[in-house]
């Protein structure tokens, strides 16, 4: 996430602390100051509507300041049967990650949003990629950030919800809070990082933050077989290798082949980083996988790491078959060598899983592998 977050910086200049605080007064006359945002209560949960464009109650907003990209706002007047909507036409030379957004500031402090809703739809040329994404900037000069996933444009309007509970410190954060508190935001933007060179356009109809719960209906998979993807912790007498592999069916694996020496505590933990998303609203943690054992080793190592803490599961056995298991994510516990500021999981922060396997084999040791080919989250049943 962090590597996606520093990657918002406004231009290609390297802002010194004046500098900073002359370009946040910038953004904050653009945003003409003053902002009424609409506020709805719905069964407990709270949204706020951003004003796109026009009306009595609100003063509109503006494009975002951005470098390396060449954009243009219309808008569409406030009339009776017509919704507000705004059009970004943008253009970029490189190939390097921008922000293209609207920003704003709120008139009074705001709650605690779980993710922000916009409705949009997206046309961009080909090897482009889009993302949505927040800003928000707050009152010790901090500034946060949150991707979302990838989006497949479409000429349909579609609504593009993400996470925005946990944002990250941008790299050209100015030295303040510790940890992101939204009622402490003055400022946010909103609106999409673009990839590749080319020429695009967003049409947004409505832009909301929620703290409406989630409700998923299918798993979110999470599994990247890809190179670069995992890394490995392990003791330094483990011997491993990780390669890439298909199944018996074509479907894409990670493999990893260890080694485990007799006699002592060893430990072997491949970990992936996942996109922050509302984690909360699901049940189970999924993983496909087979695996062998060293003798001795009772079961695999499964985890998910929040803020740095590692969090581990009940062990899967290991049958060198191919397993499905679905691991109920309130049964991750907080073990004796890890840390966290509460010790107990909380999934919205989850933003890493690991699947890899500790203990003492017997007598001098033996080899083992593990092969993934599905993590996923799961909601609950129904």
């Amino acid at each position: 996430m962090l590597a996606e977050c520093i990657l918002f910086t406004p231009s290609t200049t390297t802002y010194a602390n004046g500098e900073m605080r002359a370009m946040r007064k910038r953004i904050f006359q653009i945003c003409a100051m003053t902002m009424l945002i609409v506020a709805a209560t719905c069964a407990g949960a709270e949204t706020l509507s951003l004003p796109i464009c026009c009306g009595e109650a609100f003063v509109r907003m503006e494009l975002a300041p951005a470098g390396g990209v060449r954009a243009t706002l219309k808008r569409t007047e406030k009339k009776p049967g017509i919704t507000p909507s705004a059009e970004i036409s943008f253009e970029k030379e490189g190939a390097e990650r921008r922000l293209i957004a609207l920003a704003t500031i709120p008139r009074s402090p705001l709650p605690a949003f779980k993710a922000a809703e916009i409705e949009c739809r997206l046309t961009v040329d080909e090897g482009m990629s889009v993302r949505p994404a927040i800003v928000l900037y707050d009152d010790t000069g901090g500034s946060w950030c949150h991707v979302g996933d990838l989006t497949t444009p479409t000429t349909d309007f579609q609504t593009l919800r993400f996470a925005v509970l946990n944002p990250r410190a941008t790299i050209f954060s100015e030295k303040g809070a510790d940890e992101f508190q939204w009622e402490r935001v003055t400022c946010l933007w909103i609106g999409f990082v673009v990839d590749g060179a080319g020429k695009g356009t967003a049409s947004i109809s409505s832009l909301k933050l929620t703290s409406e719960p989630f409700h998923p209906t299918e798993p979110i998979e999470v599994l990247r077989a890809v190179e670069g993807a995992w890394s490995i912790s392990a003791d330094k007498a483990v011997t491993k290798t990780q390669s890439l592999i298909k199944d018996e069916k074509g479907v894409p694996c990670v493999r990893f082949e260890f080694a485990f020496p007799g006699g002592r505590h060893m430990y072997l933990v491949p970990r992936q980083s996942i996109t922050e998303r509302e984690y909360a609203s699901y049940a189970m943690l999924r993983i496909e996988y087979k695996a062998t054992l060293p003798a001795g080793i009772g079961g695999l190592l499964v985890s998910v790491f929040e803020n740095g803490g590692q969090f581990i599961a009940p062990p899967p056995k290991a049958t060198g078959k191919w397993e499905t298991v679905d691991i109920p994510l309130s049964s991750f516990k907080l073990p004796s060598w890890s840390k966290d500021n509460n010790g107990v999981l909380e999934p919205s922060r989850v933003g890493a899983v690991g699947i890899g396997a500790h203990g003492t084999a017997a007598g001098k040791g033996g080899k083992g592998e593990i092969l993934l080919r599905r993590i996923a989250f799961v909601p609950a049943a129904k």
